[in-house]
Order: C-alpha cells, then structure tokens, then sequence
C-alpha cells in the first residue's frame, strides 16, 4: 500500500528489511510473503533468497511450462528452495459436492 517507489529489489534487499524479517521471526512461527512473479520482476528474488522455502502459484491455461522452469532456475540460482506448488484455476469435470468444491480424477 501507498507510494511506487523506483527501486524495489533494492528496498527489498536492503538491511532495514532483513532486520524486519529477523525481529517477525521472534515473534511469529511463520511468516508469508505474497510476492509478484518471479518471471515478471526481480522484487521477489531478495525475499526468497532469506525465506526458508517457496511455494510457487501455478495457473491453468496460463502459466506456461517454459515460464516455470524459468522461475525455477531463477530460485535456484539465488539458493531459494522450492517447498511445493499451488495449482490453481483447474476445472472440474465432475460436479460439485454440496460444499463447492470439485475434484479432478485422472
């Protein structure tokens, strides 16, 4: 919230937020940090180069396996560590259960 600022990545990676960081991890037992893509800007790469794990958010019919394995290269080449992978926009093709939700089998 509030102001652009013009340099992110070097907001992001500057000492005052790696003190934040380490005074919330006294405090919290987990910390989320919702980032912009990798692939698009660079700001997420400072955060997850200090984060115990990613996960990474794919979407169907838009998230490309081309675009994937570039954001993994580029946490892996920053040390990140890769937790798992949300998948999400799926359509189901069976019908929803009485709470919403539906599911895919293969």
């Amino acid at each position: 919230a509030g102001i652009s600022v013009p340099n992110p990545s070097e907001l992001l990676a500057c000492e005052a937020t790696g003190d934040f960081i380490a005074l919330m991890e006294e405090k919290y037992d987990y910390i989320i940090f919702d980032t912009p893509p990798v692939n698009t800007v660079s700001d997420a790469l400072p955060i997850i180069q200090v984060s115990d794990g990613t996960v990474m958010v794919v979407r169907q019919n838009s998230s490309t396996t081309t675009e994937i394995e570039k954001a993994i290269k580029s946490i892996e080449f920053i040390n990140g560590r890769i937790l798992g992978f949300v998948f999400n926009g799926a359509k189901s093709e069976k019908k929803k259960d009485s709470y919403g939700y539906g599911y895919i089998h293969k």
